[in-house]
């Protein structure tokens, strides 16, 4: 994660229980992921120490023989800003141009 997730972990380590231990640019946080790899879902929880707790749905989904998609769902957090939402969609953004060209480099 810390080298497409830019803008949002710096490191991350197992903390065992299925939880991951991340560094943000916020301070310390938490991933909870609920993966299910056999249909392709990548749901997770992100805990930000500042911005608060995500419930975050993510799919990928094949797109030929050797393609697929990656889409991901963001829903603004009841403790956030619609100000500081808008201004971090942007940086997701960044985020996912940056796993597609790692992903390009690696094909």
């Amino acid at each position: 994660m810390p080298q497409w997730a830019i803008q949002n972990v710096k490191s991350i380590r197992p903390v065992g229980q299925n939880r991951w231990k991340i560094q943000t640019p916020r301070g310390a946080g938490r991933l909870i992921p609920r993966y299910e790899q056999e249909f392709g879902v990548l749901d997770h929880e992100f805990v930000d120490p500042k911005e608060g707790s995500w419930e975050v749905s993510a799919r990928i989904v094949p797109a030929g023989a050797k393609d697929s998609v990656y889409m991901i769902t963001l829903v603004k957090p009841p403790s956030m800003s619609e100000e500081a939402f808008r201004q971090g969609m942007p940086l997701v953004e960044e985020e996912l141009r940056t796993m597609r060209r790692i992903l390009a480099r690696q094909a």
